[in-house]
C-alpha cells in the first residue's frame, strides 16, 4: 500500500543511469518493495506517471549505448543489439 511508503530517487538527466544505478543499489533490502518516485534533479514536477515513464525511457536508452560498453550492435543493420564480449 502506499501508506507503507515509497522511494524517491533524484537523477540528473544528463546522469540517469549513475545516478539511479547509485541510488538504488544503496537501498536497504526493506525498501525495494515500497512504490519509487522519480525526480529529475532542478526540474520541478510531479511523478503522477510521466515522470517514471520518462525515467524508464531515458534508462533503457543510456542501457543499451554501444558506447557504455554492455551491449554491441548485432548483425549489420545496427537495430538489433547482443551482449558485448568485453562487458564483464
Amino acid at each position: 500500500p502506499w501508506e507503507s511508503g515509497h522511494v524517491k530517487v533524484v537523477v540528473r538527466r544528463g546522469e540517469v543511469l549513475q545516478d539511479s544505478f547509485n541510488r538504488i543499489i544503496n537501498l536497504p533490502a526493506s525498501d525495494m518493495h515500497k512504490y519509487f518516485r522519480y525526480e529529475f534533479s532542478g526540474e520541478p514536477g510531479v511523478d503522477a506517471g510521466g515522470i517514471a515513464r520518462e525515467w524508464f525511457a531515458l534508462t533503457a536508452d543510456a542501457s543499451f549505448n554501444v558506447d557504455l560498453g554492455l551491449f554491441e550492435y548485432g548483425g549489420t543493420d545496427n537495430v538489433c543489439y547482443q551482449i558485448s564480449p568485453n562487458s564483464g
